[in-house]
């Protein structure tokens, strides 16, 4: 039975992300192969690293997972080292304690944030993109891909997929408030995660029929107490973040979600970890995805 060309459409994540090499490598496996890749933040830039393999050559998914696992790896700056444990058991502590470290902490972020557009000018993942993608073009891809992104000039989330790669991908990889936006043109962008945490939507626009949907965000965990009007503010902008996620997932013929909750996003040092995890994930699901493409062509 001939199989309809489908589409892959990767989260955002940080470290989480590695579980879509995983992923990836589980269907390569089975003898599958993905016609279309979109992808949102970091998971933009591993999908394009796969999207990237040269068309000649063997295992595009496991040529991607080595070469991004080393590179991590090598890169002690990037989060390949784990943070020594807190001594000072203030974060443990609850009652007045415990609201004093939370008053503080929303103070410090609020005045660091108050006279400039993030927390942090310069991104680590932009040194990244550079390494893997400068000079490229999306034309010269092995396979159509797009990434999304934030478009704070005008309020909209914007898809690439054409021009440069490396500024495309630079100007969807900035977490909004964290760091600063990342300015393309005439226009300054964001992460696009608080809109579309995995973009179904920019993979269909590439022509794919059947999307799979790899989900690797922390899910919206349910709260008692709020101390100050930004907890209140931020849940509420939670709350609208987890209504678009679920709309955007029930777009995709199906969606999967890699055991990834535990893990950090900033910690490198669990890349293989995270692989494993998405090839699980995908091996479990494999049965449902052959059944979904395998009707999609009669």
């Amino acid at each position: 039975m001939a199989i309809t060309p489908w589409g892959i459409a990767l989260g955002g994540g940080g470290s989480r992300t590695f579980a879509h090499l995983g992923v990836l490598l589980e269907l390569e496996a089975a003898g599958l192969a993905p016609s279309f890749v979109a992808g949102g933040s970091l998971g933009a830039l591993l999908g394009a690293l796969y999207a990237a393999q040269p068309p000649e050559a063997p295992n595009p998914a496991a040529r991607a997972a080595s070469h991004a696992i080393e590179y991590f790896e090598s890169k002690k700056n990037l989060g390949g080292r784990r943070r020594p444990p807190k001594n000072d058991r203030l974060h443990q502590r609850s009652g007045w304690f415990a609201r004093l470290r939370k008053g503080l902490a929303v103070s410090s972020l609020a005045l660091a944030t108050s006279f400039r557009s993030g927390l942090f000018r310069r991104h680590p993942m932009h040194r990244v993109v550079d390494d893997w993608f400068g000079g490229m073009d999306f034309a010269s891809l092995r396979l159509p891909f797009a990434c999304v992104a934030l478009d704070l000039t005008v309020a909209e989330e914007r898809r690439f997929d054409a021009g440069p790669l490396a500024p495309a991908l630079k100007a969807g990889v900035a977490i909004g408030f964290v760091f600063q936006p990342f300015a393309h043109g005439e226009n300054l962008f964001v992460d696009a995660a608080p809109m579309t945490p995995v973009p179904v939507l920019a993979c269909r626009a590439l022509g794919a029929a059947c999307v799979l949907a790899v989900d690797v965000s922390a899910p919206v965990e349910s709260v008692s107490r709020f101390d100050t009007g930004m907890e209140v503010a931020l849940r509420i902008l939670a709350a609208g973040q987890k209504r678009m996620s679920a709309e955007e997932l029930s777009r995709a013929d199906l969606a999967i979600r890699p055991d990834a909750q535990d893990v950090f996003w900033g910690d490198f040092t669990r890349c293989r970890e995270m692989v494993e995890r998405g090839r699980q994930a995908m091996r479990a699901a494999m049965p449902s995805w052959m059944d979904r493409i395998g009707r999609s062509s009669t």
